[in-house]
């Protein structure tokens, strides 16, 4: 969706926030508006911004990063 909308991966705006939740359609499209869930629950679009964004990660690094506390038991996984 980033070049969809026209926006970069770094730009600060809501779509790239960690705390951005975007809106679907029951077919999985996706729709031009959301909520934030920091600090507490409010409407947003995807350009919108606020003094709390913080960039979300990459998808491949969120999920190669799971689980890796718990593996300090010495084997290799």
């Amino acid at each position: 969706m980033y070049f969809k909308i026209n926006i970069e991966p770094q730009t600060e705006c809501c779509y790239n926030c960690e705390h951005f939740r975007q809106h679907y359609t029951r077919d999985g499209d996706e729709l031009y508006c959301g909520h934030c869930v920091y600090p507490r629950m409010k409407n947003r679009g995807p350009f919108d911004t606020c003094q709390h964004f913080l960039l979300k990660q990459p998808v491949a690094l969120r999920i190669s990063t799971i689980g890796r506390s718990e593996r300090n038991d010495g084997q290799k996984h």
